[in-house]
């Protein structure tokens, strides 16, 4: 009987490590991708590529600091939305784009959302992110959003709640203070019910709307962090490998579209998400066109092009010029206009080590261009400083 019950007991515990071994964990299903979903795209502990969650709960607390450092006596309710899907046609959207002064302080690459942060010291303050309420038939269209109660997990925010929420939610946090100020950017609008919301919440309690809440923002945007710094690198990095292979692919005969096609392929080959921007592709005198974005042009024997153009990689954008021979070679006068502005440009490089503002780099440049295109005997000798400045506009 006792050697019965053991093999039984061994058996047992055989299935059930064996049923354990099999069980396959089910990824968190949220409204952009995740370690568990696209571990090809998201690390481990990061909430967007290339950012951990971290990163954006130390952008909100400098946040909270940076509006207290101008009203420390206040309880400060800050309100920033997300973008919302924007149509071209009917029911034909366009690639959604978020919001970037959302995305870098929530995290949440999702339509219709709007992040809250409401304190009076970088010690005490809340952050909450409002998110679409579930509706099977929009995401049966667009694919999962995620939960509210699911937030704090995925975003790192204290709570979550559905948008339909917010007029109460701000309603409540402005009655229940004393000196409260109201932050919202109303020089971009991006979704017009969070802007109704604010607006009348700001009338109805007669509190003050600051609408510098961008200021503040853009601050602590302008100083990248090392994640930032590397993502920044990757972009560049891809469409510098983009334009390459599009200069070996010029040839006569061939379209300004069909180079701008081989940009955009590259770049999406090497991991971009897409262009950065319309690109300039402009051959011959199209180049004199300062946004020429037509790029319909044939490309002609004995042309130099002009192409800028970047690429966006997780929210990080580039952004190059350069020109080059239709044929693979520069015809003596264009090999000396070229190398003229290479060498000012480098001259300008170098002098980027001492941080110079943008300002004198500008007038340095003028001043630089126009003294070697004088030597070029593109100018005359004696030109007039105020007339370089004309032509660099």
């Amino acid at each position: 009987a006792g050697k019965l019950t053991e093999f039984w007991s061994n058996s047992s515990r055989c299935i059930h490590q064996m049923s354990i071994k099999n069980v396959v964990k089910t990824p968190l299903i949220c409204g952009q991708p995740t370690d568990e979903s696209h571990p090809h795209l998201v690390m481990k502990g990061e909430l967007v590529p290339g950012i951990q969650k971290e990163e954006f709960m130390i952008r909100r607390r400098k946040l909270i600091e940076s509006v207290l450092s101008t009203r420390k006596d206040f309880y400060h309710v800050i309100v920033i939305p997300s973008a919302v899907r924007q149509y071209m046609s009917d029911h034909i959207p366009y690639p959604f784009r978020q919001n970037t002064d959302f995305l870098y302080f929530s995290g949440c690459q999702e339509t219709d959302c709007a992040l809250v942060l409401c304190g009076n010291s970088v010690d005490n303050f809340t952050s909450t992110l409002f998110l679409k309420p579930y509706d099977p038939q929009s995401e049966l269209w667009n694919g999962p959003s995620t939960k509210a109660e699911c937030a704090p997990s995925i975003f790192g925010v204290d709570d979550g709640k559905i948008l339909p929420q917010l007029s109460e939610f701000i309603m409540s946090e402005l009655k229940g203070h004393n000196n409260c100020v109201l932050w919202y950017n109303q020089k971009q609008k991006v979704q017009s019910i969070v802007d109704r919301t604010v607006n009348n919440a700001a009338a109805e309690n007669s509190i003050y709307l600051d609408d510098s809440l961008v200021d503040h923002c853009h601050k602590l945007r302008l100083y990248k962090s090392l994640a930032e710094q590397s993502l920044m690198r990757q972009s560049c990095q891809i469409a510098s490998k983009a334009f390459i292979k599009a200069m070996m692919s010029t040839k006569p005969g061939s379209t300004e579209h069909e180079l701008y096609a081989r940009l955009d392929y590259e770049c999406r080959m090497g991991g971009a998400e897409y262009l950065a921007y319309p690109p300039v592709v402009a051959t011959g005198n199209n180049a004199n066109t300062l946004h020429y974005i037509d790029n319909k042009q044939i490309i002609k024997d004995g042309d130099l092009i002009l192409v800028d153009a970047g690429c966006e990689y997780h929210g990080y954008s580039s952004d190059i010029s350069r020109t080059w021979p239709a044929n693979g070679w520069f015809s003596d006068a264009q090999k000396t206009l070229y190398e003229a502005t290479l060498c000012v440009q480098k001259e300008l490089i170098d002098m980027c080590q001492e941080r110079p503002s943008l300002d004198t780099l500008y007038e340095a440049m003028c001043f630089k261009l126009g003294k070697a295109l004088a030597a070029a005997h593109v100018f005359k000798k004696n030109v007039d400083p105020s007339e370089l400045n004309m032509v660099s506009i």
